[in-house]
């Protein structure tokens, strides 16, 4: 199964945590309780038959940042959900 992937980051205390919980009450989505850049292979393994994966990120990865979040280089994510004051 080709798995979803949605990264939400953003500026400190501008609800990225609560939208990641709200997020996680999904039944298909597989939410990484640990912050964290990208989706390692144990993300995956994990998520079973999970159609979403879901992580937090404190700051926009250096790679997305790097390609200027040109999806077709950056292949870390297909949804980015950055959240701003």
């Amino acid at each position: 199964m080709n798995k979803k992937k949605i990264l939400i980051t953003g500026y400190p205390h501008t609800g990225t945590t609560i939208l990641k919980s709200k997020f996680g009450e999904c039944s298909n989505l597989y939410e990484c309780v640990n912050e964290c850049d990208y989706i390692h292979n144990r993300i995956i393994d994990d998520s079973g038959d999970k159609e979403f994966i879901l992580i937090k990120s404190p700051v926009l990865p250096l790679e997305i940042r790097k390609h200027k979040l040109n999806f077709n280089v950056c292949l870390i994510t297909s949804i980015i959900v950055f959240l701003k004051p």
